[in-house]
């Protein structure tokens, strides 16, 4: 689902996004622009990666943020998880 997500995030104009927010704020806070997605374009517009090694690199960056927050979540003893899927066909 994540590469499918950062694909889709592309189709949407990711690239442009980045073009532009480079060139509004050209002294764009290193912080800022190590959000997922961001850094991994600004290699392909640098011409560093192809689109291709892009789509790797971002798929792969999403995967280990999302392990790490699962990480996080259950070593919280006291959340009580629900299946989405399973709660959204008891109520139809």
């Amino acid at each position: 689902r994540i590469n499918i997500r950062v694909r889709q995030r592309i189709k949407q104009g990711a690239i442009e996004e980045t073009i532009q927010l480079l060139e509004q704020y050209p002294d764009w806070k290193p912080e800022a622009k190590a959000a997922l997605g961001y850094s991994e374009i600004e290699h392909y517009l640098a011409g560093d990666v192809s689109m291709e090694s892009l789509i790797d690199l971002w798929t792969l960056h999403e995967v280990q943020y999302a392990k790490r927050h699962l990480l996080w979540w259950n070593h919280r003893p006291t959340i009580e998880w629900i299946d989405a899927e399973d709660s959204a066909q008891k109520d139809a």
